[in-house]
């Protein structure tokens, strides 16, 4: 018995959480110049986001540099109001009651 093609299909979406990139990366910025560390920030969102494709996406995000980063990548943007990266998570999910299956991936 093959279950996975016995299965009915599954309405999934990914979140991938995302900090303003002037913010992300606090303790790099002992080693790093303020640039390096948004670069830094920026391709590794990059790089997540070509991963996952071509799986329904939406950044969660609170800032605008975000969100037009996102739409250049081909996703689609959620924003929130929590104030924090936990609260978006929380916010976004609850957004998603009609997805069977929503799957949180780190930006890096």
């Amino acid at each position: 018995m093959n279950i996975v093609s016995e299965s009915p299909s599954l309405l999934s979406v990914i979140l991938v959480p995302l900090k303003s990139f002037k913010s992300a990366k606090s303790r790099l910025r002992e080693v790093l110049d303020d640039k390096q560390v948004e670069a830094l920030a920026r391709k590794l969102a990059q790089n997540v986001l070509v991963a996952v494709q071509p799986r329904l996406t939406f950044v969660v995000c609170d800032n605008d540099e975000v969100a037009q980063f996102a739409t250049r990548c081909g996703v689609g943007v959620l924003r929130t109001t929590s104030g924090s990266l936990n609260g978006d998570v929380t916010e976004a999910y609850r957004q998603m009651s009609r997805f069977d299956q929503v799957v949180i991936v780190h930006g890096d």
